[in-house]
Parts: C-alpha cells; structure tokens; sequence
C-alpha cells in the first residue's frame, strides 16, 4: 500500500508478509553505504522478493536499498519516487 507520512513529508510504503510482518519503508534517498541498518534493509527486500516470486538481477543487488525497494515493490504501487 501506498501512503504518506505527515510527519516525515514523504511518501511510503507498507507491507505485509509472512516472513516480515507488517513494515514500513519510507521512501527517502539513504546514504546507504555508512548506514548501519543496510545489511538489514537488504535481507527485508530478499525475504520480500523471495516470498513474493520477484526475480532479482545479479546488478539489481548493486543498487541501495533505497533503490532496490523500487525494484522489489514496483508492481504493487503506482510508481513512487524516492525523494
């Protein structure tokens, strides 16, 4: 699902799986390479592509998770941007 979070301004996304729960990924351009919690981002978006049958490209894991999500959640929402 696709919303918005006043408090932050910016759009978001909200999911909800098996292996995940319910999550909350706000769409803002990270600075992923010196953030502790990449790793952690990036085992969500496996376990989210995973579950979901989202094939993911050998490249598309080069990407920051803040990019990655857009590959993974594409289908689901109607093209938000990271801001």
């Amino acid at each position: 699902m696709e919303a918005y979070s006043p408090v932050h301004k910016m759009q978001v996304l909200v999911s909800m799986s098996r292996i995940n729960g319910l999550r909350v990924w706000y769409m803002h351009e990270g600075n992923c390479g010196s953030c502790s919690e990449e790793k952690g981002c990036r085992r969500f978006l496996e376990a989210e592509a995973s579950e979901r049958g989202i094939e993911l490209r050998k490249e598309d894991w080069l990407l920051p998770p803040t990019q990655l999500v857009l590959k993974v959640f594409s289908k689901y929402f109607g093209g938000s941007k990271v801001a």
